[in-house]
């Protein structure tokens, strides 16, 4: 293949779609293969399963799988976004906007449904959580914005290994996306398989066919009815796997635990010496059937066995484990050291700084693509004469960690009068929308009555 900008040159001449499209499928075949392969070990599928015994005499053969790979994916998806995040509107940008408050009000109020609409009409919470997930798990993770039959905007998940991103070197969003997939043809009483892909740019999308000979064949041309491309990539820090560093680690701590338990269960079965008699083999099965054994005359029968050193068996896994744990950035939840009796929110807070500087990393990269996403969605509402800018889209992360609530209200309270009632507020865990919570106060002050300001007239 050529160089991106030369793939770039070649995307825009209409008539190479069917090989430019043939080439770049080709070339991301390496990377395909590898997010499948990652996602696949994330639900289980690890080299461990394939762990084979070569002496037919020690049958046992034990596949334990730690599961620490969905451990470090798990628990960093539950700590960024078990508690879904808070879109919202920046007000001031209406209140600045419009001089009239009742009218910066009223738009804001219109405004901020439609946002809010959207938000529940595509379950982003859910969405969130797993494109979180693809891209901790397969090193970026994929949406794409449609306009359904109804003339709604939506989006949709979308397998990242289905996807291929193409950047101009001087932009940081994609130029051009693909997508492309797997379809049944039914040609008369055969099915074939044929590859189907969509290529999107800032206007139109391009519907593709492959034939029998590989190629590519436009089908479709539409426009999508956004300005930019409506394929989103999410990526993950350093467009890495969050287990890929510590694979191996994870892979020799299996490899020790399930060798181990073979060990054991070999002991159980194995090791009978027999001295001083001829034994047919008849009768070492009758003897393991009925767990008795008939000792010839002039015999002598024992057990051969040897030590574990279980010390450095313990010593070796503790290692690998703290290893992974340490590596990946993770936090091991079933850790004594982390679930010791008495520790309060606030302690273990201190023990999640290298968690949370990991998450921060992850958050960042996140917004990023919720930027795309909602640069690419508000060019629609735009198109409607809906007053959204995507720059005044807010996201509100809440961590999902322990909450220590007479912690924060002591600190709270200790703080008024230095500090504004809304930096008070903010510092709350419990408040999620700040501005509303003022504006709740307020109402309620309305409805409080002064007794101090009450004049009784004297009989």
């Amino acid at each position: 293949m050529t160089t991106t900008q030369e793939v770039i040159e070649k995307l825009k001449n209409n008539s190479t779609y069917n090989i430019i499209i043939k080439d770049l499928i080709n070339e991301n075949e390496k990377m395909r293969n590898e997010q499948i392969k990652l996602y696949n070990e994330y639900r289980g599928q690890t080299p461990i399963k394939s762990k084979t015994v070569v002496d037919p005499y020690r049958k046992a053969n034990n596949k334990i799988d730690s599961d620490y790979r969905a451990s470090i994916i798990d628990g960093i998806v539950s700590y960024i976004w078990s508690i879904p995040i808070a879109y919202k509107l920046d007000y001031t940008y209406y209140k600045e906007k419009y001089k009239d408050e009742e009218k910066a009000k009223q738009v804001y109020k219109f405004c901020d449904n439609i946002l809010q609409t959207f938000v529940r009409r595509n379950n982003m919470h859910s969405l969130d959580q797993k494109t979180g997930k693809f891209m901790s798990v397969c090193r970026f993770g994929s949406r794409l914005l449609y306009i359904d039959k109804n003339g709604d905007e939506r989006i949709m998940h979308v397998n990242p290994w289905e996807t291929i991103f193409i950047y101009d070197g001087s932009l940081d969003e994609p130029t051009y996306g693909i997508r492309y997939y797997t379809v049944v043809q039914i040609d008369g009483s055969k099915k074939k398989q044929r590859i189907k892909a969509e290529l999107y740019d800032s206007q139109k999308f391009y519907t593709l066919l492959e034939d029998d000979g590989g190629n590519f064949d436009l089908i479709d041309e539409q426009y999508h009815l956004f300005d930019g491309v409506p394929l989103i990539q999410f990526k993950n820090p350093n467009l890495l796997c969050d287990f890929e560093k510590v694979a191996n680690s994870i892979d020799a701590y299996d490899k020790i635990v399930s060798v181990a338990t073979d060990e054991i269960e070999n002991f159980r079965n194995s090791y009978i010496v027999i001295k001083g008699a001829k034994v047919k083999q008849d009768d070492v099965d009758k003897w393991k059937d009925s767990g008795f054994i008939l000792v010839p005359e002039g015999g002598d029968v024992s057990y051969l066995t040897r030590e574990i050193n279980d010390e450095f068996f313990k010593d070796t896994k503790k290692a690998l484990k703290e290893i992974v744990f340490h590596s990946a950035r993770a936090i091991d939840f079933s850790d004594e050291k982390f679930m010791l009796a008495g520790e309060s929110g606030e302690s273990r807070k201190w023990k999640l700084l290298n968690f949370e500087a990991r998450a921060g990393e992850k958050q960042t990269e996140f917004i990023d693509g919720l930027n795309h996403q909602f640069k690419v969605l508000c060019s629609a509402w735009n198109k409607k004469t809906y007053d959204i800018p995507w720059e005044i889209i807010e996201y509100q992360f809440t961590r999902n960690i322990p909450r220590e609530l007479q912690y924060e209200a002591q600190a709270t309270q200790l703080l008024k009068g230095l500090v504004s009632d809304k930096t008070r507020l903010s510092l709350l865990s419990f408040v999620p929308d700040v501005e509303e919570e003022l504006e709740q106060i307020k109402e309620e002050q309305k409805d409080t009555i002064d007794l101090n300001q009450i004049n009784i007239d004297e009989e």
